[in-house]
């Protein structure tokens, strides 16, 4: 009798569950993952950010140029005149012919002139995270004319991007905006 109670003690003690130390073990390895998870999301989801705005700006850009295409310049261009599905994803399109980007700032176009009156197309994101920046302009360089940053041109008419000064603007404040500017093609 005695050594069958032993036994059934023995087996109660091994069936307790895990220690403190083995739950503080996994703790510290759960923290380690999570800051891992943190730190690339931070440092990649930026990035992909500006990649993806750059597409959806480029996508639009061609679509309203297209709409002009017969005319003689942009004439008539305004934020509220694009502000539908047929230029904008629907979750952009706040209403009230207003358009936000994905980084919660807004989208707004306007009408320039660089050779003759109303031919450019002035497209302007506003609330540009600086990690963003960079990939969003850089994505552009073939697509628009000329790119401002925060007020600096960072690409002069038809010319290249430059590094320095793109970098510069966009780590100047967390958050930026940046305009891009097209000349109507026929």
């Amino acid at each position: 009798m005695r050594k069958q109670q032993f036994v059934q003690r023995k087996n109660l003690h091994a069936q307790r569950g895990i220690g403190m130390v083995d739950a503080l073990m996994w703790l510290v390895i759960f923290a380690v993952i999570l800051g891992a998870i943190i730190q690339i999301r931070n440092l990649v989801w930026p990035k992909a950010q500006g990649w993806l705005e750059g597409s959806s700006v480029t996508s639009s850009m061609q679509q309203i140029n297209s709409m002009f295409t017969g005319a003689p310049n942009f004439a008539g261009l305004t934020t509220a005149s694009v502000a539908t599905t047929t230029f904008f994803e629907s979750k952009y399109l706040a209403g009230g012919g207003t358009i936000g980007n994905r980084f919660g700032g807004s989208v707004t176009l306007a009408v320039g002139t660089i050779n003759t009156p109303n031919d450019t197309m002035i497209y302007t994101e506003t609330g540009v995270p600086s990690r963003a920046c960079l990939m969003l302009a850089n994505q552009m360089n073939d697509d628009a004319d000329r790119i401002t940053v925060g007020g600096t041109v960072v690409k002069a008419l038809n010319g290249t991007i430059t590094p320095t000064t793109l970098s510069t603007e966009c780590n100047s404040s967390p958050t930026v905006s940046v305009v891009f500017e097209k000349i109507l093609q026929h």
